[in-house]
């Protein structure tokens, strides 16, 4: 069965950018945030989605107020009771330590915290599984990667800061993909990321992301 004949039989819904606690003209927009959690929580019972990915920017700053928290563990809670399997990935907005803080006690729940890169890349795949523990897909759960993950620069060699960043990112993926041939003749691999794209246009309500190193669709192999 073709890894395509896998997924027809898993529902998938990919979101990100939250940004809980943002104010927008010095408004708070919690109203909104939850209206929009609630409308997800609907939507995910209403599609059946099987796995729940989040990309990142969980939190509008690294250091969320405590209603602002209050409010991602309750739809965490929520998403644990349904038993919808979770994945999570920190952004270039969030803290790594505010994200991992609880992520041992929550991957027992069926919810996996990636903060941060691994310093074994390895560990940032996923794998996940049926209720009979059958492997359905694989996910290779990418954070933000910070200058400090990615810049391996020989200091005796001239190289232009970003075009260091872009190799970094390269040699990131390809290390995840590299690992993940192993599955992609049996269930569909997917990659996720909190990064530019070129191609892609800023929205003037967007934050520097601060790594600006846009890069190219060729990093993500065929194996995602």
């Amino acid at each position: 069965m073709s890894p395509l004949a896998y997924l027809a039989h898993m529902k998938i819904l990919h979101t990100a950018d939250w940004h809980i606690g943002k104010m927008l003209h010095k408004q708070s927009l919690a109203q909104e945030m939850n209206s929009f959690l609630d409308w997800l929580l609907e939507t995910i019972h209403k599609e059946e989605v099987d796995l729940l990915l989040i990309s990142g920017d969980i939190f509008d700053v690294a250091n969320p107020a405590s209603k602002d928290r209050e409010v991602y563990f309750k739809f965490v809670s929520r998403l644990i009771q349904q038993g919808i399997r979770t994945i999570i990935t920190g952004g270039n907005h969030d803290s790594i330590a505010v994200l991992n803080a609880p992520s041992v006690l929550l991957d027992h729940m069926g919810v996996t915290v990636i903060g941060g890169a691994k310093e074994n890349i390895i560990e940032e795949v996923v794998e996940i599984t049926d209720s009979k523990g059958v492997l359905q897909t694989v996910v290779a759960a990418v954070p933000f990667l910070r200058d400090k993950d990615l810049r391996r620069i020989d200091p005796n060699q001239k190289q232009d800061r970003r075009e260091a960043i872009r190799e970094g990112m390269k040699q990131h993926y390809q290390i995840l993909s590299d690992h993940c041939k192993m599955y992609e003749q049996k269930v569909p691999v997917i990659a996720m990321g909190h990064l530019y794209a070129k191609g892609a246009s800023i929205s003037e309500s967007e934050r520097d992301i601060g790594n600006q190193s846009a890069i190219n669709a060729d990093i993500f192999t065929e194996v995602f």
